[in-house]
């Protein structure tokens, strides 16, 4: 079972419209150009291993924003039952 963190991350339990800056799309277009670039100089098996280690390097980022996510709401909401008791 999902908790409720979870699927508004996940963007299950609203507007799942992902919202990207200018910033975010440069660094992305750059990336994807570069990845293109190194793409071309590597054997078949070279490429297997890098999409392996970006895979890896995806997930692994994934499960610290959502650990970042988690806390952060976490926290927020830790502030406002503060302030609610006062």
């Amino acid at each position: 079972m999902i908790s409720a963190i979870e699927e508004i991350y996940n963007g299950d339990a609203g507007d799942t419209n992902v919202k990207t800056t200018d910033e975010y799309r440069r660094l992305m277009r750059e990336m994807n150009g570069k990845n293109e670039e190194i793409m071309k100089k590597m054997s078949a098996k070279q490429r297997n291993l890098f999409d392996e280690i970006l895979t890896l390097s995806n997930l692994l980022e994934a499960e610290a924003g959502f650990a970042n996510f988690k806390y952060g709401f976490e926290l927020g909401l830790s502030i406002g039952m503060e302030i609610a008791l006062k």
